[in-house]
This record gives C-alpha cells, sequence and structure tokens, in this order.
C-alpha cells in the first residue's frame, strides 16, 4: 500500500527525495545486511491493518496474532537497523514496552479464525482459565472409568459410550445384548443393530460440563477483550511502528530491483533537465526475458531542448521510449532507483499523458473526442516544470485536419508555461519535422530501420533526425494482413507519392495546402471512383501468384468499387 501511495504522488522536495535515495544507495552497498534487514521485515504481520480492524471492532484472535508476531519481531529488525548507516528518519523504529511480551504469553501460537471456536489464550496466562480447562480435560477421564464401571456391573462387554448434538451422551447397546439392559437406562433411540440409552448419572456429567464449556467461553471472551484494550491504548505507537516498517519495506524493495537490474541513482536538484543516458522502460526489459533490451538516451531542457518530434514506423519503439521517460520520471521522485546508466533530473511537478485510443460511448463521446478532451487538459493545465507526453494527437481524424491539430498543438505547447515545459510527441505525420527548423528548442527523434531482403528490421535505436518514411505496409505484412491487400496498398502508395498526397509544411509554419486535384476536399482522397481504375486493377491482378481466398476478397474488392460507379452515375 505505502509502495503504490508513493508511487502514486512523488515527491517534489530535491531533499526529501535525495534522502530516499541516500537510504536505498546504504542498502544496495551491503547487500548482506539488505538480506538480514529483508528476512527481519518478512517475520512482521500487516499491523496497520491489524490494528485499524480492532479500532472497529471488527478485529478477529489472528489480527491480535499479526500485532504479536509483528512487536516480537522488533528486537531482531532493531538489531539489524543498529549496524547500518540509514540516513533519518529511516533508520529508527520505536520501542512497543511490554506490549510484545504480555501479547506473546497471553495468546496461543495457533490461534482460530474466530474467538467462538476457543482456545485463544495461553495455558498458564490465567489460573481461573486453566482450572476451568483442567475440568474439561479430567472429563474423559471420567467418561472412560464410567463406561467401565457400566461394562462391569451388566456384563456388556462391548458397550460404547458416544456424543451427539440431538441428546448429548449416551451408552450403545448392541441388539444382541439387550437382554441385559439394567432398568435405569433410559431408550433414546433405537438403530439397525443396536439401541442407545442415556442414564441419570450421564445427564448430571453432560449438564456440569456444558456449565463449564461456557464457563471457558465466558472467561476466554474477558481476557481477549483485556488484551484488545491493551493494544488499542497504544494505537498511535502501533500506527507509527507499522508506518516505519512499511517504509522500511519500500526501501528495502527499491535495493533490491537495483542490485537485481542494474539500476543506477539519479541526481536530483531543481533545475529543468531531464537525462537519462541508455533509458530501459522497467516492464517491457522484464518481459524480454532473455532477450536483449535496446537501451536509448533521454535528454531534454528548457532551452535547447525543450521538445521532441520523434517519428518513425509502427513498432520502432516510439510508444515506448515516451512511456519509459514519464516511467523514470515517476520512479526516481518517488526514491526508487531507475533503469539507467546515469540519470540526472530537475524535479517535475506534473506529468501529463496523451498515450492509447479508447472511447467512452456511455457518455456520448468517440475515441477522438476523448483524445481532444484530454489534450485540452493538458494544454490548460501544463507548468513550466511540467513533462507531456504525447502519442499520435490527431490520429483519429482526416488526415490535414490531424496534422493541423497536431501542429497546433506544438506552437501552443511551446509558447505555453513562459516557454519552459518539456515534450516528447511522438507522431507519424512527417511534416512536423519541419517545426525543428522553425522553433527553437525543438529537435528531432527518430527510430532507425534496416530494410533487408526479408522486409524490414526494427532496430530500436533512437537517431537525431527525422523518420525518411513509415513502413507502414511493411508493418501490416508482419501482422499477417493478406498478401492482396498488401499488394493494394503497394499500388495505391506509388500512385499517391506520385501524385503528390500531402506536402510539407511551408511559409510561415502552416500546413501546405491541398493540391488542385482535392481542390473542395478537406482531406487526402484516396480513391477516384471511376470505371478506368476498376480497370487499372483487374488488368494489374496476377492471379496465378494469388490463392484462391485472395482472388476472392479482390473480385469482393472490385464488386464493392464497381457498385459505388454505378450508384454515382
Amino acid at each position: 500500500r505505502l509502495l503504490r501511495r508513493w508511487l502514486l504522488h512523488p515527491l517534489v522536495d530535491p531533499e526529501e527525495i535525495s534522502s530516499r535515495h541516500e537510504a536505498v544507495e546504504v542498502l544496495t552497498e551491503r547487500p548482506e545486511m539488505l538480506r538480514a534487514l529483508r528476512g527481519a521485515l518478512s517475520a512482521c504481520g500487516d499491523a496497520e491493518r491489524a490494528v485499524a480492524r480492532m479500532g472497529m471492532r471488527l478485529a478477529a484472535p489472528r489480527d491480535l496474532g499479526v500485532i504479536r508476531d509483528t512487536l516480537s519481531a522488533l528486537p531482531l529488525l532493531r538489531d539489524v537497523l543498529s549496524r547500518l548507516p540509514l540516513p533519518e528518519p529511516w533508520g529508527f523504529v520505536a520501542d512497543p514496552g511490554d506490549l510484545a511480551q504480555e501479547l506473546a504469553a497471553a495468546l496461543a501460537d495457533e490461534l482460530p479464525r474466530a474467538l467462538r471456536e476457543g482456545n485463544v489464550i495461553r495455558k498458564g496466562y490465567d489460573a481461573k482459565l486453566d482450572e476451568l480447562r483442567g475440568l474439561k480435560e479430567r472429563a474423559k477421564q471420567f467418561l472412560d472409568e464410567m463406561l467401565e464401571g457400566e461394562r462391569r456391573k451388566t456384563g456388556i462387554k462391548n458397550l460404547k459410550l458416544g456424543f451427539n448434538k440431538v441428546f448429548g451422551y449416551y451408552l450403545e447397546v448392541s441388539r444382541s445384548n439387550l437382554d441385559q439392559v439394567p432398568p435405569e437406562y433410559v431408550r433414546k433411540q433405537t438403530l439397525v443393530g443396536a439401541e442407545r440409552f442415556i442414564t441419570g448419572e450421564l445427564k448430571k456429567f453432560e449438564e456440569k460440563m456444558l456449565s463449564n464449556d461456557e464457563d471457558i467461553r465466558v472467561r476466554e471472551e474477558e481476557l481477549y477483550a483485556e488484551l484488545c484494550g491493551k493494544v488499542l491504548d497504544k494505537t498511535a505507537l502501533i500506527q507509527d511502528i507499522a508506518s516505519s516498517l512499511a517504509s522500511l519495506d519500500v526501501l528495502a524493495s527499491y535495493a533490491a530491483v537495483a542490485l537485481e537490474r542494474g539500476y543506477k541513482r539519479p541526481s536530483v536538484d531543481r533545475s529543468y533537465v531531464l537525462d537519462f543516458r541508455d533509458a530501459r522502460h522497467p516492464v517491457v526489459e522484464i518481459m524480454l526475458d532473455d532477450a536483449p533490451y535496446t537501451p536509448n538516451d533521454i535528454l531534454l531542457d528548457s532551452e535547447t531542448r525543450r521538445m521532441a518530434v520523434v517519428t518513425g514506423p509502427n513498432m520502432a519503439g516510439k510508444s515506448t521510449y515516451l512511456r519509459a521517460a514519464a516511467l523514470l520520471v515517476v520512479m526516481a521522485q518517488a526514491g526508487s532507483f531507475v533503469p539507467a546508466s546515469f540519470a540526472r533530473l530537475g524535479t517535475v511537478d506534473r506529468i501529463f499523458s496523451r498515450i492509447g485510443a479508447r472511447d467512452e460511448l456511455a457518455r456520448g463521446k468517440s475515441t477522438f473526442m476523448v483524445e481532444m478532451v484530454e489534450t485540452a487538459s493538458i494544454l490548460h493545465n501544463v507548468t513550466p516544470r511540467s513533462l507531456v507526453i504525447l502519442d499520435e494527437i490527431g490520429r483519429g481524424t482526416s488526415t490535414y485536419d490531424g496534422v493541423s491539430i497536431a501542429w497546433a498543438v506544438m506552437e501552443y505547447l511551446h509558447s505555453a508555461a513562459d516557454g519552459m515545459a518539456k515534450v516528447l510527441f511522438a507522431t507519424h505525420y512527417h511534416e512536423l519535422s519541419a517545426l525543428a527548423e522553425k522553433m527553437p528548442g525543438v529537435f528531432n527523434l527518430s527510430f532507425s530501420v534496416e530494410e533487408t531482403d526479408r522486409g524490414v528490421l526494427f532496430l530500436y535505436r533512437l537517431k537525431e533526425s527525422p523518420a525518411d518514411r513509415s513502413y507502414g505496409i511493411e508493418v501490416a505484412r508482419l501482422a499477417g494482413v493478406p498478401d492482396a491487400v498488401v499488394r493494394r496498398s503497394q499500388e495505391l502508395l506509388r500512385r499517391f507519392e506520385a501524385e503528390g498526397g500531402i506536402r510539407g509544411p511551408s511559409g510561415q509554419g502552416e500546413p501546405a495546402k491541398s493540391s488542385s486535384r482535392d481542390s473542395g476536399f478537406g482531406q487526402l482522397r484516396l480513391f477516384r471512383t471511376g470505371a478506368e481504375d476498376i480497370l487499372r486493377e483487374l488488368a494489374a491482378a496476377d492471379p496465378d501468384g494469388m490463392t484462391p481466398l485472395e482472388a476472392l476478397e479482390l473480385l469482393y474488392v472490385l464488386k464493392e468499387r464497381a457498385r459505388e460507379v454505378l450508384e454515382e452515375k
């Protein structure tokens, strides 16, 4: 729970952050002491939740047991801490006094789930309870002696003694010995091969035992209530101890992960620099198992490297790069070491993220509407110390609209918040690469791709230049899109490139106007709906190179387009 709180609410004061980093560094430099600390912490339970349940009168015996075990583990923990030069306040755990000894003396080793199950209080803790339990323990001896006496008196050697909840204790006589039953036996139940009887002596004993059981229950409840009262009297102390243990547990976990994954201590100050060398995404790195992870640098500042336009094909690593930047900032300011060979950052006060696509249909919001609402929130609330990560702004609408919105958002962020906010902007709109020439502080990044005979090879390596193309069709092929669709996509791409398509920015930093052939349209016209186009495609088709399914798919596409042509006419 504390780890969650720390990650959801990172610190912004460099001194407080450095205090956590210092504690983690002390632990990483002493692996043996770290193991000892984690071993001592493992003996502690969730005392914070247990004492909270007690405060709400919801506690069970095992909650008391958690507090007992936690307080009993403190001497070993305090001994370990005495040998660690942890900075304040991380090396201090309060002394619980004699409460730990009292709970250890009072509570049984194995506690039941509920008080009504009994055996909560340890033998030897209370003389009155021990006396009552002694009577119950001696009852077995009494019953054994009584059964032996009845066997001698009646001559029934296989006479049995039993108990059930219907009529209590009984004597069971087999059918072959019924003629030996004495007159004082009272028949209570007839079975196939036997009959069950009670006697006055058995009923008196049963009443005495029931009374004894009630006395034991009442006494245990009294003692349990007294113990709960003593714990509640020290609620503040126990909560303070639980808070210290939780902090130590998080710091020890930070240190263990740092040693296991090779994380480094970040340097935190009040500058506006974000500098992670050989940065890695902490989750993706683990999911890759033994596959190598390609690290990349993340370098932003408030002057010459404020806003990065990140281009490249799908699957090249853009979104992972953006997410890694945000995660490393959160980790560093939450007190953790980070997956990088070097890390320095000026504290960030807000992280704004517009990544992914989702809708809210129940609330009447499309995917694009949700995207714009989130973008608007970012633009209204960005601060000089903010980190903004934007992924594919404008993709949910037409091409020209999308480019225009993305361009305008970049311009706004460039001047907003005193021109200090740091921005990572991933996009497929290569036209935005021209912003680096028109706005100071804007620079281009892209991910390297290698073209081979077998297709595209993603290198996941960052370079400081814009991407030259999108490789979307190659990605479609890798995804398993039918060959007929891939070939058709390539044909259309060549045509659109020859016809001009969308040109890059021109003039005073504005998107170019559409070409004359697109006059009257607000976006790129993808298909000319004429019979000539259909004939060209049919002539270009290679039936010998298609599977039956691919040929059928092409036929359906041409049929649909022919229908559209006829409807227009």
